[in-house]
């Protein structure tokens, strides 16, 4: 019989008795063979990972080798190394059981009894209990750190232009980073931009923080803007908000983001970094950028009619308008190198043309009102309101939370001795009433995105159509503006054609050539 092996510790200079990847190698091993079990070498998975997470890569390869019934058991030394939390632990023994893996533990048995599926459970609690507790004394730890005046490590304590000594809990400056930093603040005080720095450090082929990772706009303007490169060093400036969602397979998805703490939870630690930047250069340098963003915010070359309203065919970006010159367009958002490496290289389209002939469409159209509100009524007839299928998504969601908390009140029965099979009948019930939910949402969402597109404000389109009629001629940039949005006009910009999207005849879906007023991305002014 084949079994496999898993072996995990949350750090990579862990070597606790007993906990190390190579003493529960060992362990598992020798109870294997006691087992008479083989293990092929390519079944053991060794991992450095949080015990938090269900979804860990050696974990997650190790069940798809249970999932082809390519072995017979798993040994694991702990329950704490299979897992930190008890409803994951109960995941896996039932996943595995299902598909008759034997689940091994070298440290106690698993006993299947109702009494063994209690101390399972109070354990795997335990253990949980305990990561809180290490992840207390951790913050404990790196406060107290900072407060004797060395910075926590973390990658935080890492920054472009320093090297980190671990040790001693300072900074010290990296030349050959450290010359490139004041050459940007320099770049900065003699009028470049960000966007110019940028391209820039691209062309001289700078290596930047991260290796084979190209220099971007945010990171350019992030250093530009740290008080550490004039001596300045907070440690607790910033927190992680996590916060995760559900899956179907009882995984779950962290989505972190970052915010700034209270300014009175910073911690400063004086000394920590050397100065790159003299105070004066630095001071002056945020002037600028200040300067810069005020005059950014505040030009504008152009009204653009289609601002918003066009998007690209190629790439599912929205296009910007862009003036160089005397000329103005239309350029995909995606196709200037400063936010892709690799540029989206859609056609661009001369602004004054696509405002034209989107205009001359819409004007035809407006000049019937009779004929577009016999069309709108009617189709709002045919149709449900977006208010009609917004309850049906709330109603199938909380349908879909019930669900989920009955998943856990059926795996914490299980766990205190509610038989196995019953626990697989109800659960092969849940999933199918799962999928059915799923789809009813998926068909309501589909209805919903109809009924906004379908969706008219009546008063503005009446309004729309008085303004063409009676303005004929001389009907001003506002009023077009509003127009466009009474009547939910898109323009998609393909290589060879336009197609004008909206909720009226005639201009549903209409396509046009493009020929007579495009220009090839790559002749534009990116």
């Amino acid at each position: 019989m084949i079994a496999a092996v898993y072996c995990r510790v949350s750090t990579g200079g862990q070597e606790k008795e007993g906990t190390s990847l190579q003493t529960q190698e060992a362990a598992c091993l020798e109870k294997a063979r006691e087992l008479d079990y083989e293990v092929p070498a390519d079944h053991v998975f060794p991992e450095v990972w949080s015990g938090a997470d269900l979804d860990r890569p050696q974990l997650t390869k190790l069940r798809e080798l249970a999932k082809a019934r390519s072995v017979q058991a798993v040994v694991c030394y702990a329950t704490d190394r299979l897992a930190r939390k008890a409803v994951h632990i109960a995941i896996l023994a039932e996943e595995w059981e299902r598909r008759g893996v034997s689940l091994i533990f070298v440290t106690e048995p698993l006993d299947e009894t109702p009494e063994g599926q209690l101390i399972r459970y109070v354990k795997g609690y335990a253990a949980e209990v305990e990561r809180e507790k290490i992840k207390e004394r951790t913050i404990r730890g790196k406060r107290a750190r900072a407060q004797s005046g060395k910075l926590p490590a973390g990658s935080h304590a890492r920054l472009y232009g320093y090297d980190y000594d671990l040790g001693t809990g300072l900074r010290s400056v990296n030349e050959a980073q450290a010359y490139w930093v004041r050459q940007m603040f320099t770049w900065v005080s003699e009028g470049l931009s960000t966007t110019a720095i940028t391209l820039r450090l691209r062309e001289l082929g700078v290596v930047g923080p991260t290796p084979g990772v190209v220099w971007h706009k945010s990171t350019v303007a992030r250093m530009l803007r740290n008080v550490a490169y004039k001596g300045v060093t907070y440690a607790f400036s910033q927190l992680r908000d996590v916060s995760e969602d559900r899956l179907r397979s009882g995984l779950s998805v962290k989505r972190v983001r970052t915010v700034i703490r209270p300014r009175e939870e910073w911690v400063e630690i004086p000394g920590a970094t050397p100065t790159i930047v003299s105070t004066e250069l630095f001071d002056a340098v945020q002037e600028q950028l200040d300067r810069n963003r005020r005059r950014c915010v505040g030009k504008v070359k152009r009204e653009y009619l289609l601002r918003g309203l066009v998007l690209c065919g190629e790439c599912g970006g929205r296009y910007r308008g862009k003036t160089r010159g005397k000329n103005s367009y239309y350029v995909c958002g995606h196709g200037d190198r400063i936010v892709k490496p690799v540029p989206c290289n859609n056609v661009r389209v001369p602004a004054g043309r696509l405002e034209g002939i989107v205009w001359g469409e819409v004007e035809k159209i407006l000049s019937s009102p009779e004929v577009v509100f016999h069309f709108l009524e009617r189709r709002q007839r045919e149709g449900k309101s977006c208010e009609y299928w917004e309850v049906k998504l709330a109603e199938v969601g909380a349908r879909l939370g019930a669900l989920s908390k009955r998943e856990e009140r059926l795996l914490i029965a299980y766990e205190f001795g509610l038989e196995r099979e019953q626990v697989s009948g109800r659960k092969a019930a849940l999933d199918k009433e799962r999928e059915v939910l799923l789809s009813e949402k998926a068909q309501y969402e589909r209805q919903l995105a109809v009924a906004q597109e379908m969706r008219v404000d009546f008063d503005g389109v009446r309004a729309a159509c008085e303004r063409v009629r009676s303005r004929l001629g001389w009907v001003t940039q506002r009023d077009k503006r509003l127009a466009l949005e009474a009547l939910n006009v898109q323009v998609v910009v393909g290589r060879e054609s336009l197609t004008f999207r909206g909720v009226l005849p005639v201009i549903g879906d209409m396509v046009s050539p493009i020929s007579r007023c495009q220009h090839r991305a790559g002749h534009s002014p990116h």
